[in-house]
């Protein structure tokens, strides 16, 4: 029985890191959903550790994550004493001590007036937001639409865009200046998808496109909300079809919801691609402190320096 319980979603990373992990966010209740078909031996025997029953078979860009994060939630809210849940990751290590988060989401000013701490940018509310991420929401999963979006979101961008974290995503700025055919082509193509000339699409202004980092914080009523909208096939049926549905279904579903949200407690690294860094030690030693509770990416390995210092900051041997 815990007011506040941690879910981790495990699947590659080594059982002494999420172990470690498990430690710093004692002593309260740790849930983890291990995909034991990608790594058989897995094993953690702490008193406040345990693991999800039948689990789900995760995948890394598929609707497989998004419905082990579900079953995970699901089984958390089993407990009726569960007032507040966060999503972490097993590279992720609180770099606040955990009672100051534990504190604050358990205060009743903050259960009061914040149903659940997630990001999320509005796909439609900026042209550089619709044509960073317009090939994802209208594009399906393995697609000759996904495809050519994607090279239109490119031609848009051009070769020398920059790059920064918004929401826990990567988000591209093209360089100012007018835009050259290509530019305008890419333009014109994502919004033609967005204006359902390619197909079909059930987004638009009275069910707004979202995408946020997966990795949220939830009072009961907004999970028990999500969760209700998860067993709605036919609007789930939308998001199957996409890569990583996980960064879009959360955020969409809750950002259209009746709740006011506050910002995600993580703070995340910039990406390589489709893939987050690993925090370096020096990184750490200049991000620290901050007002973030979590971060990630962190070193599969639990001797890793940038680990060690964050644990000694916030006072976990």
């Amino acid at each position: 029985m815990s007011e506040l319980v941690f879910g981790v979603m495990s699947a590659l990373q080594k059982a002494d890191t999420v172990a470690q992990l498990c430690r710093a966010l004692a002593p309260h209740r740790v849930v983890l959903h291990h995909d034991f078909a990608q790594q058989p031996g897995f094993r953690i025997d702490l008193p406040h550790v345990e693991f999800v029953p039948d689990p789900r078979s995760t995948d890394w860009d598929g609707f497989g994550f998004t419905q082990g994060v579900m079953h995970l939630l699901t089984h958390c809210l089993r407990d009726p004493s569960l007032r507040y849940f966060q999503l972490l990751s097993p590279t992720c290590l609180p770099i606040r001590p955990v009672s100051e988060f534990a504190d604050r989401v358990l205060g009743e000013a903050h259960l009061r007036s914040v149903a659940a701490d997630v990001d999320g940018i509005d796909v439609l509310a900026s042209e550089q937001a619709l044509m960073n991420f317009g090939y994802r929401i209208y594009g399906p999963r393995e697609s000759l639409r996904l495809r050519a979006l994607y090279k239109a979101s490119t031609w848009y961008f051009g070769a020398n865009c920059t790059e920064h974290i918004l929401a826990g995503l990567a988000i591209r700025e093209r360089q100012s200046g007018p835009l050259d055919l290509k530019a305008r082509l890419g333009q014109g193509l994502i919004k033609a998808a967005a204006a359902g000339w390619m197909g079909r699409t059930a987004f638009g202004p009275a069910y707004r496109p979202t995408m946020g980092s997966s990795w949220f914080g939830t009072g009961r009523e907004a999970a028990e909300y999500l969760l209700e909208h998860f067993a709605n096939e036919s609007e789930m049926a939308v998001f199957r079809k996409l890569v990583f549905p996980d960064e879009m279904l959360i955020s969409t579903v809750l950002h259209n919801g009746p709740f006011q949200l506050g910002e995600a407690n993580h703070l995340l690294n910039d990406f390589d691609g489709s893939r987050p860094r690993t925090f370096t030690l020096s990184q750490v030693q200049a991000m620290l402190p901050g007002s973030k509770y979590f971060a990630r990416k962190f070193a599969d390995d639990p001797d890793d320096l940038a680990r060690r210092f964050v644990l000694s900051r916030i006072g976990v041997d």
